[in-house]
């Protein structure tokens, strides 16, 4: 572990425990609430892989790296081990950026470096759910520190062949969490050799060889499965970009099979133009740290570094731009942080060519920096603190609703039907309730067949529906203008629920119980 990690071994390890020791506190304080509706569906797809079915293996939305890991889980124990393995990522994240940072010697900007790991809203909301992303941004991580640990540590830019294959295999497993890694990816490979050189000649060839190995998993899982070796379902989210989705009734395969980009675009480029120019500005203001700190020192030690980031916030903004994942920016965290603690670094460096150099300098750059951006870091704080209390008011609901069910006669939660994704009850297994509109009713083998598709189009058709499906309870919310008109007038009380076949059970928080008569 040293020869990987180098002279700072010790703090990796120490901001590996703090980071992944914190995460895991906290997902036992809101009693590993599921925060992430797409936990359900990707569990579902890795508990459902079998050689035996080879359509099985494969989903266009995911890769099969983190679903085939929480599939193994135990089941009884699933939400419990889930967290435990994010909280681990989220500690090789912060280990990861806080030590890169470390290798500056500078105490200040590590500092720094460790909270923007720990409470920048985007890491600190996926590493406190049970979203892959956080993992994608790890591993993404974890390849940026031993890519330039040692320049910015001694300015030398030779790899071992070791480390050289570690930063391959960890882009390769970023890209088995999350589908959109492979953009940062090559990203960062094209930004590395650019700025640092293709010589050695041998440790970058490992380096491309080990992320295209690990690639290939993915690409022979796609071939078993009979689909293409890069095919994907992204093109779903191409067509959700232009044209919007109605989760009640998402588009088919067989309708995102039609969907022609270059058509789209053609047809109208000033429509293309209004919605991509903004999000391509939104991922560019990152580069203001990394701009920065390379105007102040164009040939300093940190300089290429610096480059990096900006080069790397440009290349991945091309491509993800065509999308509107609320998620693509935390793989961009991995980098980006670090270049706002090298900034900080790199400034006071500069103030020490004016002033005579001490260890007072250092610290009141350092304040001063932190004061500067204090209303931002105030800010993420009083997020992060929101979010947990709300996950853990959100958990308490969750756990009376259930209780109430099971007072009623719920034997499974199969037998409820609910208008939120993320709704499941935290101890009853199989955990998830019914729903329309699941993204997985199309895209996950199998879904559709153990849950069929409930009709909405009136009250009559879905309750002769869940009446054959074994559903006996309703659980609403305000959401329920979301799943077909027949639900809201229930919800805010417009319509007489005996005449329904309906009986109010309770209510907590904003769901409301209802069991049919």
């Amino acid at each position: 572990m040293k020869k990987i990690l180098g002279a700072n071994f010790k703090w990796f390890i120490l901001f590996f425990v703090l980071g992944a020791g914190l995460t895991f506190a906290l997902g036992y304080f809101i009693q590993f609430n599921a925060m992430s509706n797409d936990f359900w569906n990707i569990l579902y797809y890795g508990r459902n892989m079998t050689l035996a079915e080879p359509e099985s293996l494969y989903n266009g939305f995911f890769p099969f790296g983190y679903a085939f890991l929480i599939g193994q889980l135990p089941f009884t124990y699933v939400l419990p081990l889930a967290y435990l393995l994010n909280a681990l990522l989220a500690g090789l994240f912060t280990a990861s950026v806080s030590t890169l940072i470390a290798s500056t010697r500078s105490i200040p900007a590590t500092i720094l470096a460790f909270y923007c790991s720990i409470a920048a809203p985007f890491v600190f909301q996926n590493a406190n759910t049970l979203s892959p992303d956080i993992g994608s941004a790890a591993f993404t991580a974890f390849a940026v520190f031993l890519l330039w640990r040692s320049l910015l540590e001694e300015n030398q830019n030779e790899l071992s062949s070791l480390n050289s294959v570690l930063i391959g295999v960890s882009l390769g497993l970023a890209f088995l969490w999350r589908t959109h890694a492979i953009v940062s990816a090559v990203a960062i490979i094209i930004g590395y050799f650019l700025l640092v050189g293709i010589r050695p000649l041998r440790s970058r060839v490992l380096m491309v060889s080990a992320f295209l190995a690990v690639f290939a998993l993915q690409a022979a899982v796609n071939l078993v499965s009979g689909h293409g070796a890069i095919e994907t379902a992204q093109a779903f989210n191409l067509y959700k970009y232009f044209h919007g989705v109605n989760w009640t009734n998402p588009p088919t395969p067989a309708e995102i099979e039609k969907f022609s980009l270059y058509e789209t675009i053609a047809k109208d480029r000033a429509r293309f133009f209004d919605l991509y120019l903004p999000l391509f500005k939104y991922f560019i203001l990152h580069a203001w740290a990394s701009g920065l700190a390379f105007l102040l020192s164009p040939k300093g030690r940190y300089s290429r570094y610096s480059l990096f980031s900006f080069v790397f916030i440009f290349l991945y903004a091309i491509p993800i731009s065509l999308g509107d994942s609320a998620r693509s920016p935390v793989i961009l965290m991995g980098i980006y942080l670090p270049s706002v603690a090298v900034l900080l670094v790199v400034m006071t460096d500069q103030i020490k060519k004016y002033i005579n150099p001490g260890r007072w300098v250092t610290g009141l750059v350092g304040i001063l920096f932190v004061l500067a951006g204090f209303q931002i870091f105030y800010g993420w704080a009083g997020y992060d603190i929101g979010l947990i209390r709300a996950s853990r008011a959100e958990s308490r609901v969750l756990v009376i609703i259930e209780q109430a069910l099971l007072s009623h006669g719920m034997k499974s939660p199969s037998e409820v039907f609910a208008d939120r994704y993320d709704f499941y009850t935290p101890n009853t297994m199989p955990y998830r309730s019914r729903q329309i509109g699941n993204w997985s009713e199309d895209w996950v083998w199998g879904f559709s067949d153990e849950f069929p598709p409930l009709p909405n189009d009136t009250w009559e058709v879905f309750a002769r529906a869940s009446k054959e499906q074994g559903i006996r309870f309703l659980a609403l919310s305000p959401n329920s203008f979301y799943r077909g008109e027949i639900f809201p007038p229930i919800y805010y009380g417009e319509v007489e629920l005996e005449a329904l076949g309906l009986r109010f059970i309770g209510q907590r928080g904003n769901i409301r119980i209802y069991q049919f008569r």
